[in-house]
C-alpha cells in the first residue's frame, strides 16, 4: 500500500461512525443476557459480568482515544497507548478499506468514512479479539552467544516508524540512498495495533531492505496490542531474526536489544538472566542497550520496573549507552549522574507529536534550517538534555504544530562511537562523539 492509501481512523471517523452509540445499543440492559445467549456464547461470553466488564473496558478505551485524538488535528494520525482503542482503530481501518466514502487528506493518507455497518457482527469480532488470552509465545534466543558485528560498523536506528506516512517514507528513501549500513534497527511500534495487514503494508512493504546487510526489529506495545502474532509470525521470519531479544558483538562493543513489550515496560526474569549472562561474557567490552521503552524521561513516564530488573548493571556503571523509542521525540540526554550512561530517545520516526512540551525550552546553537536544539534542565534525577524542535515539513499545512521526524546513525570505529542525528530527508543535524 502506498503512503497515499494508508488509512487513518480519526476522531471524525469514530464520531461519524457512531461507535459509542452502537456500543450503548449493543449491550443496553433491556436486551437481556438470556435473549441473546446464542450470539453471546458465540462471542465467548458466558456471564453477564463478562459483558459488563467489556463495556467498562471499552468505555475507558473510547476515552483514551478521545484524549489522544484531541492532542492532534483531526486530519493527523494519533493512536493511544490503550490496547482496545488501538484494536478499535485497526478493525475500523480494515472495515473501511476500499470504501468510496474515504477522503484523501492533504497531510497524507485516507480518512476512513462509513455509511452503514453491521455493528453487531463487528462488536462480536472485536470482543473475541481483545478479550482472548491467545498471545503469540515469546520467542527467545537459543544461546547467549551474540551475533557477529564488524569492528568498523554502521547502524541506522529509528523508532515508531510504522505509519507509512509523514516522515516515515522519507526516512526509508534517505536510508536507501545511503545503502552502507551493517544493521538497520527499528525500535518498535507499527500502528495501530500491529495487525498482520498493518505489519505488512505499513512496515515490511516500505522497509528499506536494500540499505542494510542485516535488519532487526524490536517488540513494542503497539505490536503486542493484537497479540504479537504479526511481529513474531511475520517480522522475525522476514528479518531472519531468531528471537525478540538478541545481541551483536565485536572486539570492542556488545549491543543488546531488549524485549520490553511482551511484559509491558518490563522484562521477565528469564530475559534478565540472559542479559546478565551476555554482559558477564562480554568482558571489558562497552555495552549498548536498545529497547522500545525508556528507563527515564524528562517529558513522559518513567521505567521503574526496568530499573529494578537491570539494577545490577546500572549500579555497576556497566552500560555505556541506551537507545529507546516509545516517545515520539528526539532527546539526547547528558551522561546519567548516577548510572553513568548516555540515554537517547530516538522515537521520532513517523508518528506526529505536538511541539508544545519542547518548544518552551531555550534554543541553543545555530538553527539548521528550520530545525533547532533546545536545552532541557535536569529534574528529579533525570539528566539535562537537548531535544530536537522545529516544524515537521512532511505534515502539509499543519507542520508548524508538530515536531520533526528523523533517525540516528551509529558509527563504531574500534572503541569509538560517533552518533549522527539526521532529519528525515537525510540532512545532518548533530554529530556527537561519545566517551
Amino acid at each position: 500500500m502506498s503512503e497515499s492509501q494508508t488509512l487513518i481512523v480519526s476522531r471524525r471517523s469514530v464520531s461519524q461512525g457512531t461507535v459509542a452509540e452502537a456500543l450503548a445499543e449493543f449491550i443496553q440492559p433491556r436486551r437481556g443476557f438470556e435473549a441473546e445467549s446464542l450470539e453471546l456464547q458465540d462471542m465467548g461470553v458466558t456471564t453477564p459480568a463478562e459483558l459488563a466488564e467489556f463495556y467498562a473496558d471499552f468505555t475507558e478505551a473510547l476515552q483514551a482515544f478521545e484524549e489522544a485524538a484531541a492532542e492532534v488535528d483531526p486530519e493527523v494520525m494519533a493512536s493511544p497507548q490503550n490496547r482496545i482503542a488501538a484494536c478499535l482503530q485497526s478493525l475500523l481501518a480494515e472495515q473501511g478499506e476500499g470504501s468510496p466514502l474515504n477522503v484523501p487528506l492533504d497531510q497524507g493518507g485516507l480518512e476512513v468514512k462509513f455509511d452503514k455497518m453491521d455493528w453487531w457482527g463487528w462488536f462480536k469480532s472485536l470482543f473475541k479479539w481483545v478479550r482472548r488470552d491467545e498471545y503469540h509465545p515469546l520467542l527467545r534466543p537459543s544461546s547467549t552467544t551474540p551475533g557477529a558485528l564488524g569492528n568498523q560498523a554502521r547502524l541506522a536506528v529509528f523508532s515508531d516508524w510504522g505509519t507509512n506516512l509523514y516522515g516515515a517514507p522519507v526516512i526509508a528513501r534517505s536510508l536507501e540512498k545511503d545503502e552502507d549500513f551493517d544493521v538497520l534497527m527499528h525500535l518498535g511500534d507499527v500502528y495501530y495495533a500491529g495487525t498482520e495487514k498493518e505489519m505488512q503494508e505499513r512496515f515490511l512493504d516500505p522497509w528499506p531492505t536494500s540499505a542494510g546487510k542485516v535488519s532487526r526489529g524490536l517488540n513494542s506495545n503497539h505490536d503486542m496490542y493484537s497479540g504479537g502474532h504479526a511481529y513474531f509470525g511475520k517480522v522475525l521470519p522476514a528479518f531472519h531474526q531468531e528471537s525478540s531479544y538478541f545481541a551483536l558483538q565485536n572486539d570492542h562493543w556488545t549491543l543488546i536489544a531488549l524485549d520490553t513489550a511482551y511484559v509491558d515496560h518490563d522484562i521477565d526474569d528469564q530475559q534478565k538472566k540472559w542479559v546478565l549472562e551476555v554482559v558477564k561474557n562480554a568482558g571489558p567490552r562497552k555495552v549498548l542497550l536498545f529497547s522500545h521503552h525508556q528507563l527515564f524521561s524528562r517529558l513522559d513516564s518513567q521505567g521503574p520496573k526496568l530499573a529494578k530488573q537491570l539494577s545490577e548493571l546500572l549500579v555497576a556503571d556497566r552500560i555505556f549507552g541506551w537507545y529507546w523509542g516509545h516517545e515520539h521525540r528526539c532527546v539526547l540526554y547528558d551522561k546519567h549522574p548516577i548510572f553513568g550512561f548516555w540515554g537517547r530517545c530516538i522515537g521520532h520516526g513517523g508518528m506526529p507529536e505536538k511541539r508544545d512540551k519542547v518548544k518552551k525550552f531555550p534554543a541553543i546553537g545555530n538553527p539548521i534550517g528550520d530545525h533547532v536544539w533546545r536545552r532541557m534542565d535536569a529534574q528529579h534525577g533525570i539528566p539535562a538534555s537537548i531535544a530536537l524542535d522545529g516544524p515537521n515539513e512532511h505534515i502539509k499545512d499543519k507542520g508548524e504544530k508538530y515536531q520533526p521526524h528523523g533517525y540516528a546513525v551509529l558509527e563504531l570505529a574500534g572503541p569509538q562511537l560517533t552518533e549522527f542525528h539526521y532529519a528525515a530527508d537525510g540532512r545532518e543535524l548533530e554529530q556527537v562523539v561519545l566517551e
